[in-house]
């Protein structure tokens, strides 16, 4: 009766790992989407922000984004392919967009399900708004700086 059941282990284990190896996976590449996902958003909003201050006319402030755009995906997002920026710049304002999908084998399925995108805007109609976004902005890059750790 012991002889039966020599195999089971065997057996048992080639079909969990395959399946724990996949979760694992699958864990990951959620992990790298939800990072890249935060960054974009802060990315479009820091660059909003920074051209809107920084900028001098509507056509350096769209020129100014696109640039804090793509320097910004460069050195923070993992992973990401086909990025696409995007700014249009008024007199009192600013909005700021990124378009991204996350790098996987080729025919990997749910392909389409690992789009990101983001908008950002900077309003200096509405100065209180305006002003907690630049504190926010500056509290965030501190922590950044910092290491990202816990005071």
């Amino acid at each position: 009766m012991q002889q039966e059941k020599k195999g089971s282990y065997t057996i048992e284990a080639a079909v969990i790992i395959p399946l724990l190896f996949g979760v694992v996976i699958v864990l990951m590449y959620g992990a790298f989407y939800e990072y890249n996902n935060c960054c974009i958003g802060q990315g479009t909003y820091i660059a909003a922000l920074r051209a809107e201050v920084l900028g001098k006319d509507a056509a350096g402030k769209q020129q100014m984004a696109k640039e804090t755009l793509q320097r910004y995906a460069r050195e923070e997002v993992w992973m990401a392919e086909g990025m696409e920026y995007e700014a249009e710049a008024g007199y009192f304002s600013i909005q700021t967009g990124m378009k991204s999908s996350l790098r996987l084998p080729s025919g990997s399925l749910l392909q389409g399900l690992w789009q990101i995108r983001a908008q950002g805007e900077a309003d200096r109609l509405r100065p209180v708004t305006f002003i907690r976004a630049c504190n926010k902005a500056e509290s965030v890059k501190e922590w950044m700086q910092a290491g990202g750790r816990d005071s």
